[in-house]
C-alpha cells in the first residue's frame, strides 16, 4: 500500500511515517519548500521516505486541484507506484497549533482552504481513504452530538471535518478527533516535556489549576490506530475519537508523571508540594475544557493501546538523560 502524508515533518507525521515504513509500506511525505523542519526527517528510521515538496498556499483553490494536480511519482529506474485504489492520504498539515495560533481566525481559515486542497489532491490521485487529523478541541464545551468549540483552531478543525464528511465518496473521509498525544519528538514546550525538564533541573514548574479531565495516548499507539483505520476492511468512513482508556483529571496525570520521574531519577526525590505549582498560571486558548473521548468505534476494530504511561515517561526520561 502507498501512503501520502502531508505535514510529515510534524511530531505525529514523523511517527506515522516511521511505523508505516517499518511495516514495509511505501510512503510519500509532503514537505513545504524551504521547511526548517526537513532536517527532522534525516534519521535512519525514515530513510525509505520519498519526499515531495509542496506548498499548499501556492497551488490553486480546492475545486481546481482535482482536475490539474499530479505528482511525478514514477522515478526513472524505480518501481512504479500503483496509485488507483491503493493510496491512503494522511493529512497532518495544520499551522497555528500553539496557544497564540489557535486564536488567529485568518490563520485557521487558511488551514481550512489548504485542507480542502489536500482532499481534492487525494481525490485526483484516486486515494481510497483520506484520514484527517482533527482534534478534541472541536468538542469545546459541547459533546459528541453537538460540538461547541471555543478556539478558532477547534472551530476550523470542525468546519473542515464537516465539509470532508459531505465530500466522502470514492475517497472515503475519516475524521479523527485526536486527543492529547505525548512521546519522543514532541515539541519542547509540551506539558510532559516541561515536567521532565523541570525535574532534571530541580526547578519548580508553574502550572494551571489542571482541574479538567484529560487523556494521554503515547504517539506510537496513535500511529497504530492510524494504521488500523487505513487497513481494516471493517473501518467505515466517519468520526473516530483517538484516545486511551485512561481519562482522569489532568492534575492526577501531572502528579503521577512526577512520581514516575522521582522513581526513575538517580538523584533526590522532589516533593510534589514544593515543585508542582498548581493554579499559578492560566489555561491556554482552549480554557478549562475537559476531555471525554468515546473510543467504542475504534476499539470495535480491535484497537487497544500497548504503552502504559509509566513506560512512556520512563523512556522519555532515559532519552533526555542521554542528551
Amino acid at each position: 500500500m502507498l501512503f501520502m502524508i502531508s505535514g510529515v515533518t510534524s511530531f505525529l507525521g514523523r511517527s506515522a511515517a516511521k511505523l508505516l515504513l517499518e511495516r514495509k509500506h511505501r510512503v510519500v511525505g509532503l514537505v513545504r519548500p524551504g521547511s526548517k523542519n526537513r532536517e527532522k526527517l534525516k534519521t535512519p528510521a525514515l530513510s525509505g521516505l520519498l519526499v515531495q515538496e509542496l506548498d499548499f498556499d501556492s497551488i490553486p483553490e480546492a475545486e481546481s486541484c482535482r482536475r490539474i494536480f499530479g505528482f511525478s511519482l514514477r522515478g526513472e529506474g524505480k518501481e512504479g507506484l500503483c496509485l488507483p485504489g491503493e493510496l491512503v492520504f494522511l493529512h497532518f498539515s495544520w499551522d497555528g497549533v500553539g496557544s497564540a495560533g489557535r486564536s488567529d481566525p485568518e490563520l485557521q481559515e487558511r488551514n481550512i482552504r489548504n485542507a480542502k486542497k489536500a482532499f481534492r489532491i487525494a481525490e485526483g490521485l484516486h486515494a481510497s481513504r483520506f484520514l484527517f487529523a482533527g482534534s478534541q478541541a472541536e468538542y469545546g464545551g459541547g459533546g459528541h452530538e453537538r460540538p461547541e468549540p471555543r478556539s478558532e483552531y477547534g472551530k476550523a478543525k470542525l468546519a473542515f471535518g464537516r465539509w470532508g464528511m459531505e465530500q466522502s465518496s470514492e475517497t472515503a473521509f475519516y475524521h479523527l478527533r485526536i486527543h492529547s498525544v505525548y512521546g519522543s519528538g514532541d515539541h519542547e514546550g509540551s506539558l510532559v516535556n516541561a515536567l521532565i525538564h523541570a525535574h532534571l533541573r530541580r526547578e519548580a514548574i508553574r502550572l494551571s489549576p489542571c482541574t479538567q479531565d484529560w487523556n494521554y495516548l503515547e504517539v506510537r499507539d496513535l500511529s497504530s490506530a492510524l494504521l488500523l483505520l487505513s487497513e481494516s476492511e471493517r473501518a467505515e468512513a466517519g468520526i473516530y475519537d483517538i484516545a486511551s482508556r485512561d481519562t482522569r483529571p489532568l492534575r492526577s496525570y501531572v502528579e503521577e508523571i512526577w512520581r514516575i520521574l522521582n522513581e526513575g531519577s538517580g538523584g533526590e526525590r522532589l516533593p510534589e508540594r514544593d515543585y508542582l505549582l498548581f493554579g499559578v498560571r492560566g489555561n491556554n486558548a482552549e480554557g478549562d475544557i475537559g476531555m471525554a473521548p468515546d473510543t467504542a468505534a475504534l476499539r470495535a476494530l480491535g484497537f487497544s493501546e500497548r504503552i502504559s504511561l509509566r513506560q512512556g515517561i520512563e523512556e522519555l526520561l532515559s532519552e533526555e538523560e542521554r542528551k
